[in-house]
């Protein structure tokens, strides 16, 4: 992706009537920002709720013996405040020897690099021309050329941060239940599915 030097000239409403009627460079650039905000939001609301529903689920199964341990567990990923684990994850990723690519390092050197980089290549989320040659560099988590991976990353980090939420939330509303409504329910047939 290039970007100009100087995007927007701010000349007033010009330039808003400019990106929304289609003219000139302004609008590929608003438009890509504007589908990455949509598939961002709309990516980020689903998994965190999905993944905090399983979640809750999981917990209230009547199989799960210690709930309140694995609740107190599964909440500390909410309870750190959310600049603490950004930078945590900043250090993790971090191009220059960040923990995940001392991983790599430490497991396989430079034979695993090259495997990780041409699958992450062949997912279309790690640009060849970018690498040049894959071997003796470390993963550009958060690269400019390799934006599609920082996007992944970015909804996957945004996950980490905000399934507890929606976990604490349904298992709420799964703890106000009555018991009388699944043993009715056992009593008519209903397969546990049915009951969730």
């Amino acid at each position: 992706i290039s970007v100009p030097e100087k995007l927007i000239t701010w000349e007033g409403l010009v330039s808003f009537s400019e990106v929304f009627a289609g003219n000139g460079v302004n609008y590929k650039y608003f438009g890509n920002v504007f589908a990455w905000t949509l598939i961002f939001a709309i990516t980020a609301s689903l998994t965190c709720y999905i993944v905090g529903m399983i979640q809750a689920l999981i917990i209230q199964s009547k199989y799960v013996v210690a709930k309140k341990f694995w609740r107190t567990i599964f909440i500390l990923p909410w309870a750190i405040p959310s600049l603490v684990t950004l930078l945590m994850f900043r250090n993790i990723f971090s191009a220059q020897g960040g923990l995940a690519n001392q991983i790599i390092d430490s497991f396989g050197g430079v034979d695993l690099l090259v495997k990780i980089k041409g699958v992450l290549a062949s997912l279309g989320l790690y640009s060849q021309e970018a690498a040049g040659s894959f071997s003796g560099q470390y993963i550009q988590w958060f690269g400019l050329v390799n934006y599609k991976l920082g996007r992944l990353l970015i909804i996957v980090i945004n996950l980490w941060i905000g399934y507890p939420y929606f976990m604490l939330l349904i298992t709420g509303t799964l703890t106000s239940i009555p018991s009388d409504m699944y043993e009715a329910a056992d009593i008519d047939g209903a397969t546990s599915l049915q009951k969730t």
